[in-house]
């Protein structure tokens, strides 16, 4: 029986229903910089061979405040276009949070898509996905950004292959890819799986335990969002989904290529009044049939022409040549790069691909050197406490980080009233100039943040 939509007051989700899910991720938005507005967006891919749906009895999306939304039975869309058997279902919510701070979103339903290679017992064992995001008056996140082309990829077995990642950037963030170890016991990485930090593109050789194997493959990717602030990168969200690899006995393969001699991040500069033109080779053999070259960037279709893509085949249609042009032009200068991904694909009972994803900048910059590790940037201040609180003239921060802690104090409403100050924690910051009310105390270092609600007699 289907079930409505309800908002539940639970301690914690009970993982119930079977889906036989292959993959997904949350991705959220804020609707207006003005208030709290959020939307929170579940997105997965099905078994379309099941005849259980998403969702249902006790699948719960925890909204990170205390709330929780049971998800109603929702039917998978066929993607056929992906592969056989492959189902999308997605579930849409607005939720406007209390107040300011850092909000923890995350799902988890029974069951993984059913013998799945590097997942053991993958039937009994359930999707987790997750996604932080940060909300507080002073730079934080306008959206996670949505991936710029399909996590999922059909692949000849035996033969390296390259799966892109990488997500739209327009709020001016930068992002921090990786592969988090441990992420649940049952789930084997790779030796030769890797992922580039800065513009998400995944590598494998397709061997697994020094072998060959076919079938399908689940792997965790770890997205952090950044936003500079006085030069050092704040984390102002963080994904962490999945992405599914099926290896098969394809009598066809196919590699990308191109010869512009860029460094390992394929980062492309482009001065002023220049342009710069990257020729792409995608070649297959045995002829498999609807050979393709897509690119897939934020810079589609912009008003500036700043980005032209082009095809066209050759030696009768085994190659495909790929002409990609980026301009440089005002409106589109920035410090952070611009991730385009380009994807040869051909078409075999479902979709086979191979990618490469560039970091076009219109500044000679490079991408920032930040710390990658899995979890790190949610916990660097989870020891830190606030007290007083009430406090009627200083307030205390106990604990330690290992860098200078910078205080910001604000109104209910954002409006700053303390900023930059520069602490060695433990320390002590003078709030007698702050007049009697509500406040927020916002304390971050070179990649953390923390938020705490304090009065002032």
């Amino acid at each position: 029986m289907k079930k409505g939509l309800i908002l539940l007051t639970l301690c914690l989700p009970i993982w119930v229903t079977a889906t036989h899910l292959r993959y997904g991720y949350i991705s959220a938005r804020r609707l207006d910089p003005f208030n709290l507005q959020t939307e929170i967006k579940l997105t997965v891919y099905t078994n379309t061979g099941s005849a259980i749906l998403f969702g249902g009895d006790e699948d719960v999306l925890d909204l990170g405040d205390g709330n929780f939304i049971l998800i109603p039975e929702t039917p998978a869309i066929s993607r056929p276009d992906l592969g056989p058997g492959i189902g999308m279902a997605t579930f849409t919510f607005v939720h406007t949070y209390a107040s300011p701070g850092v909000y923890s979103i995350s799902y988890s339903e029974a069951n993984l898509l059913e013998g799945i290679i590097n997942v053991n017992n993958s039937a009994n064992t359930p999707l987790t996905l997750e996604t932080l995001i940060v909300i507080d008056p002073f730079n934080d996140f306008k959206s996670t950004g949505e991936l710029l082309a399909e996590p999922y990829m059909l692949a000849k077995g035996g033969v390296p292959l390259s799966l892109s990642v990488a997500r739209a950037n327009t709020d001016e963030l930068f992002f921090s890819y990786s592969i988090p170890v441990n992420t649940f016991p049952l789930l084997r990485i790779p030796e030769n799986f890797s992922i580039n930090t800065h513009n998400g593109l995944i590598t494998w050789d397709s061997q697994f335990q020094n072998q060959v194997t076919l079938g399908a493959y689940l792997f965790p990717v770890y997205t952090r969002i950044f936003r500079k602030v006085s030069d050092q990168p704040v984390m102002v969200a963080s994904v962490l989904h999945y992405v599914q690899i099926t290896l098969t006995d394809d009598p066809f393969t196919g590699t990308i290529s191109d010869k512009a001699n860029l460094d390992e991040n394929n980062r492309v500069y482009v001065p002023a009044s220049e342009a710069r033109t990257i020729k792409l080779l995608f070649e297959t053999t045995g002829s498999p049939t609807g050979i393709a070259l897509n690119v897939h960037t934020d810079l589609t279709d912009h008003p500036n022409n700043v980005l032209s893509f082009s095809t066209y085949d050759s030696l009768g249609g085994s190659i495909k040549i790929g002409l990609l042009t980026l301009t440089h032009h005002p409106a589109i200068e920035r410090d952070l790069p611009y991730v385009i991904n380009v994807r040869g694909s051909y078409t075999n009972s479902g979709l086979y691909g191979h990618d490469i994803n560039y970091l076009f900048y219109t500044r000679d910059l490079y991408p920032p050197e930040i710390i990658t590790g899995i979890k790190e940037t949610e916990n660097d201040l989870s020891g830190i406490e606030l007290y007083p609180n009430p406090v009627t003239d200083f307030l205390k921060f106990n604990g330690t980080t290992q860098s200078p802690a910078r205080i910001l104090i604000t109104d209910v409403n954002g409006k700053i009233l303390i900023n930059n100050r520069i602490l060695h924690l433990p320390g002590v910051l003078d709030v007698r100039p702050l007049l009697p009310g509500v406040y927020l105390a916002i304390i971050q270092t070179s990649h953390s943040r923390k938020i705490w609600r304090f009065v002032k007699n």
